[in-house]
């Protein structure tokens, strides 16, 4: 029942940003250990351009996810900020667009919480007991480093091969040239 100090609502509920991030960082550390409680992952690998490429872009992406950290904002009740530090190394397939081998930062977005509508397909009669979350587009961006792999080792095998016939067919069997690498 409503009260003077809750006013419309028979109870409200309070919970500092600190507090979402402890127990973010609980989520993170069970990293599915345990299947029966929630969990965020410390890794993961995701294929990119599987079935056709995403700006020309295909290969694989391993990654290790930090503990995301929420930023609650002033006065504001439908949305929040959510940031997440990243590595990941790109290994790409052998028609790929050029894409860097290495990124390291912090992946930032902001976040809307909005009502279901209870004509959305399958959400008839459980819309009123859950939010959608969803990402503010154009609020997304990385802050980080992205760097293509150097392959030191390649100046050393030049100067070791000899035979330039050998070291051309070498060349060619691992697949075309992009971006000056073979």
């Amino acid at each position: 029942m409503a009260n003077p100090l809750t006013g419309d609502f028979e109870a409200v509920l309070q919970v500092s940003g600190s507090t979402i991030n402890r127990l973010l960082a609980s989520l993170h550390q069970n990293s599915f250990s345990n299947p029966k409680l929630p969990s965020f992952p410390h890794s993961l690998q995701i294929r990119i351009g599987g079935d056709h490429a995403i700006d020309g872009v295909r290969g694989l992406v391993r990654a290790q996810a930090g503990v995301p950290r929420v930023e609650l904002i002033h006065g504001v009740t439908d949305r929040f900020r959510l940031e997440v530090g990243i590595r990941a190394w790109f290994t790409p397939d052998y028609d790929s667009a050029p894409f860097p081998a290495f990124v390291h930062g912090t992946v930032h977005a902001e976040y809307r919480l909005e009502d279901i509508d209870p004509h959305c397909l399958g959400w008839s009669r459980n819309a009123a007991d859950y939010l959608w979350v969803r990402v503010v587009k154009e609020s997304v961006r990385f802050e980080g480093t992205a760097d293509d792999d150097a392959r030191p080792l390649d100046s050393l095998v030049s100067v070791v091969v000899t035979n330039t016939a050998a070291a051309d067919a070498a060349t060619r069997s691992r697949g075309p040239i992009i971006e000056g690498r073979a």
